[in-house]
């Protein structure tokens, strides 16, 4: 699956589930076949942080995950989301959606499949009400 686009918003909750059944990583070691999009939630550390802009292109990967977007991401540049990465949308702190802002220029890349999927899902508010 894909998803491109030029220009536009993607708010968190509109936001496709990418993430099918599957898994990926290296087929060697202690995280061998590991995939953070499909794996024990628990296992997530605090991940990246992203907020406020993007002016150069960015690739966010799976060992970075998870990736936490908080309030408004302006996209100004080609932002590619690998797969197998987690993209956690946090509510804001006045209880609006998080969102990204595809501006000129800006382009949001995400290639995941059943065997590599990526996750994107909105995280619960301090309330349990789902953003």
């Amino acid at each position: 699956m894909a998803i491109a686009s030029r220009k536009g918003r993607f708010i968190a909750t509109l936001l496709p589930l990418l993430a099918l059944s599957g898994g990926c990583g290296s087929s060697s070691g202690p995280n061998a076949g590991l995939c953070p999009a499909t794996d024990d939630p628990t296992l997530w550390t605090a991940g990246t942080l992203h907020s406020g802009a993007i002016d150069a292109a960015e690739t966010w990967t799976a060992a970075a995950s998870p990736h936490r977007v908080l309030g408004t991401l302006d996209v100004n540049a080609v932002l590619t989301v690998d797969p197998c990465a987690v993209v956690l949308l946090a509510p804001t702190e006045g209880g609006g959606a998080t969102h990204l802002d595809l501006h000129e220029g800006g382009k949001l890349v995400a290639e995941g499949s059943a065997d590599k999927p990526i996750l994107i899902r909105g995280l619960k508010r301090a309330d349990g009400s789902a953003e």
